[in-house]
């Protein structure tokens, strides 16, 4: 009964708001690293993209498609690497009514990341703006996953540029993004604490190693070391803001640490048996114009640009539909942060959660 609940009432939402809640939209396939433990590697780019990135135009098409936007993720590869990234993210902004805007980084270059970043705050009128830089490690182990030598410095040096554009914009806010894999797991303690020491005030954020697939990887190495830089980071908060960005910042940090625990129990324990939000509240498009309900789900719901770049029209078609019903009756289930968090805001299970953590934190 709960499944049908659900299915029925994400289809009706799905119908009525006409496109995802949250979008995660690749505007790029091309990375300065080739870091050991990403899934979107140049295999999977073989065996899954098959057209170029979609260009600006094709890009401003889809924006004009799509009904307000709650949370926009612009990715890949990566985003900064894009020449007109400026323009994808005021016309996104503009066209969707986008609340929040986040681009994920490795800092490959300070000085380029810092001008870009300064040119979309001033093109997107006060939406609040969120950066995250990828630090997986201490200089060797962080050089090591990333396969690239400069890696470590050039993320340091972005990390400390951003901080100070955090003082002028009080819309935008930076954050430090750590993927745990079997890497990094001996250096948790002291990463907290270097990265207490170039981000005294902003979040630390942490991902679970996972692969293309909805089935969780992490060993128990890995998710003890999660649990670590977890208690860290809950210890962090308490004394220091999260998410400052945002007038909700404060219950996003609470979120994000009702999150960790959900996907501490996930990986111990199995599925989480939470009623995935994904392919109704939340999508992705690849940077070929595939579209999907989630990355780590090989059912494509069709190329938007088959669609006469409509987003609406591609996520109400049929597959679309029978996709959300297999993913509620299925109880698919994974250890992706970002679907999680669109998924935790409509369990009623988890409110009363939600709240004690705002209170604690």
């Amino acid at each position: 009964m709960k499944n049908f609940i659900y299915s029925k009432s994400l289809n009706t939402i799905s119908k009525i708001k006409g496109n995802p809640f949250y979008l995660i939209l690749f505007v790029n396939d091309k990375c300065p690293n080739n870091c050991l433990h990403c899934w979107y590697n140049n295999e999977w780019k073989r065996d899954n993209i098959v057209g170029k990135n979609l260009s600006y135009d094709e890009l401003k098409k889809i924006s004009e498609s799509i009904n307000k936007l709650e949370f926009l993720t612009l990715t890949g590869g990566e985003a900064f690497l894009r020449d007109d990234i400026e323009d994808i993210a005021e016309v996104f902004v503009k066209n969707t009514k986008t609340r929040r805007l986040d681009i994920t980084t490795s800092g490959f270059d300070s000085e380029l990341i810092s001008k870009r970043i300064i040119n979309i705050l001033n093109k997107i009128n006060g939406t609040p703006f969120r950066v995250d830089v990828s630090l997986d490690g201490l200089e060797e182990t962080h050089n090591l996953i990333r396969q690239n030598k400069n890696a470590f410095r050039n993320a340091v040096s972005t990390i400390q540029s951003l901080n100070d554009i955090k003082k002028q914009y009080s819309n935008f806010d930076s954050s430090i993004i750590t993927t745990i894999s079997k890497y990094n797991i001996n250096e948790v303690d002291k990463l907290s604490e270097y990265i207490d020491e170039i981000m005294p005030e902003g979040e630390w954020m942490v991902n679970i190693v996972r692969s293309n697939t909805p089935a969780p990887i992490a060993t128990k190495d890995e998710i003890t070391a999660y649990k670590k830089a977890h208690e860290y980071i809950d210890a962090r908060h308490k004394l220091s803001p999260g998410d400052v960005g945002h007038k909700l910042g404060k219950w996003l940090t609470a979120k994000n640490s009702l999150r960790r625990e959900i996907i501490i129990d996930t990986v111990e324990n199995g599925k989480n048996h939470l009623n995935c939000a994904a392919g109704s509240l939340s999508g992705v498009i690849f940077n070929d114009g595939d579209v999907r309900a989630c990355e780590t789900l090989t059912d494509s719901l069709g190329n938007i640009k088959d669609f006469n770049y409509d987003l609406k029209k591609v996520w109400n078609n049929n597959k679309a539909k029978e996709l959300r019903r297999k993913i509620q009756y299925t109880n698919c289930s994974c250890t992706h942060e970002c679907y999680l968090s669109v998924s935790i805001l409509i369990q009623p299970i988890c409110v009363m959660k939600l709240i004690m953590k705002r209170l604690t934190l």
